[in-house]
């Protein structure tokens, strides 16, 4: 039987005024927002009313936080980004609401998930930390390679970096990596993701591991950063990553105290390893034009002008003199180069949450044993919504 406050949240005051803080927005703005008197919103604060559940997972979206936050008994300590960051934007750096909202409701989704697989009596993976940069990036590429499935075929069958994008995708999920590529935070696009802010990121973990691709950076440069991030899972390293290849001069350490660059550079050869295979590379150099070379082979192995040259050089097919004067020039037209095809609205649901996660969440939502408003909330979506892509998805 349902009970009068069945439909009350039950939130912190004290969370709320602290969300709010955060979010750096006025009253005026959440009024507009959320369509409700200041006072509401006061009264919230103060603990002399309490939202309906709905209204209290808009203002969690609203403020760009997780919405089991406002339940928490304390404020939560800042303790900065939640796993390293292996970019290089200064002490000054400060992340944004919307890249911390990313990330809380990235581990939300991982935490839960983890928790499903091991109800599901799953065991953990064995690839998941399986190297170090003790050992060589061809070796680190052979293991990800065959885990996934890699093939010059599977490559073959591609007809666009998106499309191939999409094969890495699948494979990768497959191996049971939840791989997640979206540009937007959960399913708002008024919650746009910047590449400039970062490009990727790896959550390691033995049971459910995470990579994540800003899908806002051009579509070679998401491929190039999906294998990055896989690498870092490879080498049991979480990390938040701007992978940039054509970096080529640090250089890999045997020591056990290495720095962040040396970790990023090991994890750049591995990429580049996986994309483009020193020996098929070797084999499919031919002609004198650099730069046309070039081009036929970012085409040929679906990654980016930038990676063909680097690897030119890696295997001196091409003198460090060439490689720093073609370089300006493919960056100017790296970015611009390559359209994507934008699926509609639910199809891109499944890519920004990933496959595993919203298949998990819908099964059990099918079979009763998760709430639609729960499953909604692991899933971005609002209930209707939810409700009309659980049917899309049983069809």
């Amino acid at each position: 039987m349902t009970t009068p406050d069945a439909n009350i949240a039950f939130v912190t005051p004290a969370l709320i005024t602290w969300a709010i803080k955060r979010s750096g927005l006025s009253y005026a703005q959440l009024k507009d927002k959320l369509r409700v008197n200041p006072d509401q919103i006061l009264a919230w604060e103060h603990g002399k009313a309490y939202p309906p559940f709905d209204k209290a997972q808009e203002l969690a979206k609203v403020l760009q936080v997780p919405f089991g936050y406002l339940f928490l008994s304390k404020i939560p300590a800042d303790t900065g980004l939640p796993i390293k960051d292996f970019r290089t934007l200064g002490d000054s750096y400060k992340p944004s609401a919307s890249f911390l909202a990313l990330l809380s409701d990235v581990q939300m989704k991982q935490h839960w998930y983890r928790d499903y697989l091991k109800d599901e009596g799953e065991a953990p993976l064995k690839f998941v930390g399986k190297f170090s940069i003790r050992d060589t990036p061809r070796a680190v590429a052979a293991d990800i390679r065959a885990v996934l499935h890699l093939s010059p075929a599977l490559r073959k069958s591609a007809y666009s970096w998106q499309d191939y994008l999409r094969s890495l995708t699948r494979n990768a999920d497959e191996a049971r990596l939840l791989v997640m590529r979206s540009g937007v935070v959960g399913n708002n696009p008024h919650k746009r993701l910047s590449f400039r802010e970062f490009q990727g990121f790896a959550i390691s973990d033995a049971m459910a591991p995470v990579v994540f691709v800003n899908s806002d950076d051009f579509v070679a440069a998401q491929i190039f950063t999906l294998m990055h991030e896989i690498a870092h899972i490879w080498l049991g390293q979480s990390a938040i990553s701007n992978p940039d290849p054509s970096v080529i001069e640090a250089p890999i350490a045997k020591a056990p105290d290495v720095s962040k660059s040396r970790i990023e550079e090991f994890c750049n050869q591995v990429a580049v390893e996986v994309l483009v295979p020193r020996l098929e590379f070797t084999d499919e150099w031919k002609g004198k034009n650099c730069e046309t070379i070039v081009e036929n082979l970012a085409r040929y192995f679906w990654v980016s002008n930038i990676v063909v040259l680097r690897r030119a050089y890696e295997l001196q097919k091409i003198t460090k003199t060439q490689f720093l004067e073609l370089l300006p020039q493919l960056r100017q037209k790296a970015r611009p180069k390559q359209k994507v095809d934008v699926p509609g609205y639910y199809r891109k649901i499944a890519p920004r949450m990933s496959r595993r996660v919203t298949t998990a969440v819908l099964t059990d939502l099918n079979q009763g044993r998760i709430l639609y408003r729960d499953a909604a909330g692991l899933l971005s979506l609002g209930v209707p919504t939810l409700t009309k892509f659980a049917a899309m998805h049983r069809s």
